[in-house]
């Protein structure tokens, strides 16, 4: 079995929804129960910081009732790669070209975010193939 073919399981793409739900579930708790904690340490404004957390809940309900089927549809789980891709677009001029004044910790949380959303993205576009 090629590593490709391995990625594209209904059990390996199930884990990989899974990961990304818990994950985001935990961002986004952190982000509403710390927020003013997580704005000043990020160098972020805390109307975003609630915000994102926001926007993560509905990727983590989406991605709730992809794995409520039972079957994967293969576009939702497309739509979902996409999604994350857009995820990471928006991350990278967060990081980079705002002109939000993010602290060095903020940068590195960012970049490093959109590092772990962008596998993701790439590990659910594999699967949705």
């Amino acid at each position: 079995m090629s590593s490709l073919s391995v990625l594209t399981t209904p059990v390996w793409t199930r884990r990989v929804l899974w990961l990304d739900a818990v994950t985001g579930v935990g961002t986004a708790l952190l982000q509403l129960e710390a927020q003013a904690t997580v704005s000043s340490l990020l160098g972020m404004p805390a109307a975003l910081v609630q915000a994102s957390a926001w926007v993560v809940l509905v990727f983590v309900v989406y991605i709730g009732f992809l794995l409520a089927q039972r079957e994967l549809p293969r576009a939702g789980v497309r739509l979902l790669a996409l999604g994350n891709g857009a995820w990471v677009v928006a991350s990278l001029w967060l990081a980079l070209g705002a002109g939000v004044a993010l602290s060095p910790l903020g940068v590195g949380y960012v970049l490093a975010q959109a590092a772990f959303v962008g596998m993701l993205a790439y590990l659910q576009a594999a699967a949705s193939t």
